[in-house]
């Protein structure tokens, strides 16, 4: 509203127009400085914070994270091996079940591993092959060691631009390199940066129908949790 009220008293300004109806227009963005957050945002906050406190949190079953995690694994498995056969169609359901596989793994925000950017994983791939610190090898215990010649790391952009470490399996390593080398046969756009690419765009798939969707297909008793 106040977006609006100053569009209207630039347009006055310029085109000489009503100067009551500029006062008023100005007053009104007076008001909304001194008391908008007293008498509307407070409110408006203490009720959300009701209805979220009150509202019962529902926990998802072990049973169904496990179905959904089994079947996307058995998925992801059959997808690439129909893409490396070459059947381009299966690029975009490979990318979705990836996605999702990443974000239940990391129990990352969506629309933050769906924008993970094809130069960082490059990137991550290249620092992994390098040999790691003798000294930080040595502070690490053996589940540690072990841990790192499995996962790999990549750095993506968070919230306020925070670094956000996301993991990767070798079984998600795999699904991604194929994606990657396979996203230009699939019509992926080469000005889409984004490994989970949606094809004939520069946008990501959405993560969250992703999951929505796989939710549902696996036969999860509560796929909404």
């Amino acid at each position: 509203m106040k977006a609006c009220a100053k569009t209207t008293i630039s347009f006055a300004m310029q085109t000489h127009g009503d100067e009551h109806k500029l006062k008023t227009f100005e007053n009104f963005i007076k008001l909304c400085d001194m008391e908008w957050s007293e008498k509307i945002s407070s409110h408006a906050l203490r009720s959300l914070s009701h209805s979220k406190f009150n509202k019962p949190s529902i926990l998802p079953l072990a049973e169904d994270v496990n179905k959904l995690q089994m079947y996307l694994k058995t998925a992801a498995s059959q997808l690439q091996q129909s893409l490396m056969e070459g059947d381009q169609n299966a690029w975009t359901q490979l990318c979705k079940v990836t996605l999702t596989q990443v974000v239940l793994l990391n129990r990352r925000r969506g629309g933050e591993a769906e924008r993970m950017l094809v130069a960082a994983y490059v990137s991550a791939k290249q620092k992994k092959c390098t040999q790691a610190n003798d000294d930080i090898q040595e502070g690490l215990s053996k589940v540690e060691l072990a841990l790192c010649n499995v996962l790999m790391i990549v750095e993506i952009e968070g919230k306020r631009g925070r670094k956000v470490p996301v993991l990767l399996t070798k079984d998600l390593q795999s699904q991604i390199t194929t994606l990657i080398e396979k996203r230009s046969a699939a019509g992926v756009c080469e000005s889409n940066v984004f490994i989970f690419a949606c094809p004939g765009c520069t946008t990501p798939q959405r993560s969250s129908d992703c999951l929505r969707q796989y939710s549902k297909e696996c036969g999860a008793k509560n796929p909404e949790t």
